[in-house]
Formats: structure tokens, sequence, C-alpha cells
């Protein structure tokens, strides 16, 4: 049996407060909900799937932040538009959608987490990906950012990896049922 560190993984504590909380509407956790610390990139990616009940592909998704511990609140989810033409219009959109929505249920944004998910084509890499919709990234970065919410974090996810705007490294990302190698991600991201 191996050792694993624990101290990567999400911690849970219903006395805390955390980066985290499983409330919809963004409100914090009564102190007996259980609530989730996600403290790096790679939690984040794995923890998607959660948030949203549903493994998403060809997706943009978007979640609002609140609150100097990062509080989850309103989350949205598009289908990634095709053209690249379309791309400014949508993160316009997007990007007052959250805000507003947001806004109406009680407070705004003080920061946006942003997934690009989306497995590769015929003939493509996730690396390809990744590079393709980095452009998209940036159109949803500087459509938040024009309306004064900051992207604090931007990830590509595609073919069981990610690419984060803060490392720009592909690391795996775990799903149920599949292996997952303890210790990768902790020192891909020099965690001990």
């Amino acid at each position: 049996m191996t050792k694993r560190d624990e101290s990567a993984r999400p911690s849970t504590s219903s006395a805390t407060s955390s980066a985290a909380s499983a409330t919809p509407s963004g409100a914090p956790a009564s102190p007996a909900e259980e609530q989730i610390s996600l403290r790096s990139p790679a939690e984040l990616a794995d923890a998607l799937p959660y948030l949203l009940g549903f493994f998403p592909d060809d997706s943009v998704v978007m979640v609002a932040l609140h609150g100097e511990r990062g509080r989850f609140g309103g989350r949205l989810r598009l289908g990634i538009p095709r053209t690249r033409e379309e791309w400014p219009e949508v993160s316009t959109q997007l990007a007052e959608t959250l805000i507003a929505g947001s806004s109406k249920r009680g407070a705004r944004p003080d920061g946006i987490v942003l997934f690009l998910c989306q497995d590769p084509g015929a003939g493509e890499t996730a690396r390809d990906v990744m590079e393709r919709l980095h452009p998209l990234a940036q159109c949803l970065r500087l459509a938040c950012g024009g309306l004064d919410v900051p992207v604090y974090e931007a990830l590509c996810i595609s073919d069981g990896r990610f690419w984060s705007s803060l490392f720009f490294a592909a690391l795996p990302v775990s799903r149920p049922n599949l292996l997952r190698v303890e210790g990768v991600q902790q020192q891909a991201l020099g965690v001990d």
C-alpha cells in the first residue's frame, strides 16, 4: 500500500469557511453543510463535473466567485461557438449574463473561473485544442474585465488533461472509474 499525500487533496470541513460552497445561489453554506476547499487548478479541473452534475464537452463553463475566499456562486454553460467570428459577441453576452444574474441574486461576483472543455477532433491533439481555444479564453477574459470582474483562472480541459492559464502545462484530470496515479499532479504543481 502506498502512502498518499492528503495535503494536495480537497479538504472538507463543516466548521470553517472554504473556497467553495455547495450552495447553488452562492449564499454561505450553513454550519451543518459540508464545505470543500479547492486549492489548485488541478482540483478545480477535477471538481468541474461535480459542480455541474456531468462531464461537459464542447462547452464554455463560467463560475462566479464571491468573497475573499472565492465561494462558488452562479454557473453557466454554453456550447463553444463554432466560428471565431462569434467569439467576441458571445463572450460579451456570457459575461453580462453571469454577472447580471449573480447581481440579481444578491451579490455581484468578485471574480470568475473559466473552463473551456472540448475533446480533440479527428487528426487533432489535446494541445491543438488548447491552442485553438486560447483566443476564446482571451475574449472571455476581456469581456469580464470590461465589466470590472477579473477571471482568476482559465482552464482548457481536453482529452483527460488540462492547461491552466497560470502554469501552461498539461496535467492529467482524474475521472471516476479511471485509474489515477497519486502524486502526479502534486509533483507537476510543485506540491510535496
